[in-house]
């Protein structure tokens, strides 16, 4: 019986110690803010709508992240990231665990993940765009989008997508990206295998101030019903150099992107994209920014479109900060791109302001 009594203790004390090897992180964001809305077509107005909602500055969430130790400098990790919609408590990207959900492993040879994820595109236009990719001032309201497949040449996140990335090598990593099957939507009957083919590689570079990094994404569509009609093929293709430098009293970023859109072989739209953004800090509490974008459309006609953005941070605690921005999209009579979160008419001219709060925990 002693024996017993023993040989259940040290299998406790195992357990114990390789639950002590893991951990387990719950995190989230709960964005809340207003969002008004004007839209005017050759100075007329066409909409107006003024709404309260969630995930202005950035997407509501709430996740559950951890590692496990497994020796030997290699460790096993995870994310499961859902979204969620403040202003009514449901979920978005209509999925559970929408915003991210992958598992891998990291170590000195870099880290390996596979599941839904963001995209190498999304993660460098996050660190360069001086609202990060959020409220009415995004960059990603003009940035790699096209008259005929908006948001489809970069899109936030991937499904069904494995990612390398390396380790630093004083100060240079690469990112790079396979999946299968995966972009939303993008399915027709008619042909069930090899769609949406998606190819991706980043190498950027940070040294102190500087950031800098180059972006190739590709998606190859067969089957696809949205660019060419049922039964043609498709690819999508992106380049993206963008950096940023922060010299304290400001940073200055800016970015060019080329993008092109193919159906069955021929050029069905392409478009360049660049921008330039600022931010500054005034004392410790409040951050300036201001972007403007351009979007050239090389192959219709009057479908060119900008948009000039300002807004202003300020910072209640590391966690919690208020926030206000004002962004104005100037449609080509040919060109109808809107800001995020806009609801109501549509028009040559599109306007957006916000006001709202960002807590993360």
């Amino acid at each position: 019986m002693q024996k017993k009594f023993i040989a259940l203790a040290v299998a406790a004390l195992a357990s114990g110690a390789a639950f002590a090897q893991s951990n387990v992180q719950v995190y989230g964001v709960a964005d809340f803010g207003l969002a008004v809305n004007g839209s005017a077509l050759n100075g007329t107005t066409t909409g107006q709508n003024t709404r309260f909602d969630s995930g202005i500055a950035s997407g509501s969430r709430l996740g559950f992240k951890g590692t496990e130790d497994l020796g030997n400098g290699l460790k096993a990790l995870f994310n499961f990231e859902m979204g969620l919609t403040l202003d009514d408590g449901a979920s978005a990207q209509g999925r559970t665990f929408g915003r991210q959900s992958y598992v891998g492993l990291t170590g000195g040879f870099g880290t390996v993940i596979g599941g839904r994820i963001y995209t190498p595109h999304y993660t460098l236009m996050a660190q360069i765009d001086p609202f990060g990719l959020g409220t009415a001032g995004r960059a990603n309201n003009l940035f790699a989008s096209s008259s005929i497949a908006a948001g489809l040449y970069d899109p936030v996140r991937v499904n069904n997508t494995v990612a390398y990335v390396s380790p630093s090598f004083s100060g240079l990593s690469v990112t790079a990206a396979y999946g299968t099957n995966s972009l939303d939507n993008q399915e027709s009957a008619a042909n069930t295998s090899n769609q949406n083919r998606l190819f991706a590689i980043a190498p950027t570079y940070t040294n102190g101030p500087l950031t800098v990094g180059l972006n190739y994404h590709q998606v190859k569509l067969d089957g696809n019903a949205l660019i060419g009609g049922a039964g043609s093929d498709g690819k999508l293709s992106s380049y993206t150099l963008a950096g940023k430098y922060d010299f304290g009293v400001l940073a200055l970023s800016g970015a060019y992107g080329s993008n092109k859109v193919e159906a069955n072989g021929n050029d069905a739209d392409k478009v360049r994209n660049w921008l330039i953004g600022v931010s500054a800090p005034i004392g410790a509490k409040v951050v300036l920014k201001a972007s403007y974008n351009n979007l050239k459309d090389k192959l219709n006609d009057n479908a060119d479109a900008k948009q000039f953005a300002i807004g202003a941070d300020y910072l209640l605690s590391k966690r919690t900060k208020l926030y206000t921005a004002f962004s104005k999209i100037s449609n080509d009579d040919n060109a109808a791109y809107t800001v995020a979160h806009a609801s109501g008419g549509s028009g040559n001219n599109e306007s957006q302001f916000n006001l709202g709060i960002n807590h993360s925990f």
